[in-house]
C-alpha cells in the first residue's frame, strides 16, 4: 500500500466514525424530545386542579353519567367484581346511584363496591367534601410521570393520604394537561381488603 492509499483509507475511517456519531446524536435528540420533562411541577398541577375543580363546582348545576367500577383481589384465591352504575348529580350535595349490571364475586360486590357507592353519597356532605378534596391539606402528591398525547399531556401523580379518613384513597391519578381535570384514578381505598386493588373512575365533573 502506498502512502497515498493509506491516507485515503484513514480518511474513510474517520468519515464513518463521524457519520456514526452524528446518527447516534440525532437519535438521542429525538428520544429526549419524546421523553421531555413535565412543563409543570406537582405543586403547580395540584394548584391548577384545585382552582379548576372549584370553578366547575360553582358552574355545574346537574349531570348524569355511567361509571364502571372494577375491583381485583389477589390473595389465597384471586377474585374480581364489576359494577356498571348510572349516576345522577344535582347541586349542591345530591348524588344518586342506580346499578345497571353487576358481575363477579358477590362478596366483593357487597362488601367493597356497593359500600363504596354508599360512602360516596355520604361524602357529599359539606364537611366530608372538605376532608376528601384532592388538595395538599388532605393528600401528599408526587409527580411520577408525564405522558404525552396528540392533543395534550397527562400528569401522573402519586397520591398519599395525609389524614385518616375512610373516604380517601391511595394510588395514582392522571390529570389532563389542558383542563386539569382528573381523567383516571387507579389505586385502593385507604381501608381496603388486604391484597385488594381497584381501578376507580374519575372524580372530576368534567370527565364523568
Amino acid at each position: 500500500m502506498t502512502s497515498g492509499e493509506g491516507k485515503i483509507q484513514l480518511l474513510l475511517t474517520i468519515g464513518l466514525v463521524i457519520c456514526q456519531f452524528l446518527t447516534e446524536t440525532a437519535a438521542n435528540v429525538s428520544f429526549a424530545q419524546e421523553t421531555s420533562v413535565a412543563p409543570l411541577t406537582a405543586d403547580q398541577v395540584v394548584q391548577r386542579m384545585a382552582e379548576r375543580n372549584e370553578q366547575r363546582a360553582q358552574a355545574l348545576e346537574s349531570y348524569r353519567g355511567t361509571r364502571i367500577y372494577n375491583l381485583e383481589y389477589h390473595g389465597l384465591a384471586s377474585k374480581s367484581a364489576t359494577l356498571v352504575v348510572a349516576m345522577t348529580y344535582r347541586r349542591p350535595d345530591e348524588k344518586k346511584f342506580c346499578i345497571v349490571s353487576e358481575s363477579g364475586s358477590e362478596l366483593l360486590q357487597g362488601r367493597v363496591l356497593k359500600r363504596l357507592l354508599e360512602a360516596e353519597v355520604e361524602a357529599m356532605q359539606e364537611e366530608q367534601r372538605r376532608q376528601t378534596a384532592m388538595v395538599p391539606k388532605n393528600y401528599e402528591f408526587r409527580l411520577v410521570a408525564y405522558e404525552r398525547t396528540l392533543d395534550q399531556g397527562l400528569y401522573v401523580l402519586e397520591a398519599t393520604p395525609r389524614i385518616k379518613n375512610k373516604f380517601l384513597f391511595r394510588g395514582r391519578i392522571w390529570v389532563d394537561g389542558q383542563d386539569f381535570a382528573v381523567a383516571r384514578m387507579e389505586g385502593e381505598p385507604a381501608k381496603n381488603p388486604r391484597g385488594g386493588r381497584s381501578e376507580m373512575p374519575s372524580t372530576s365533573p368534567m370527565k364523568r
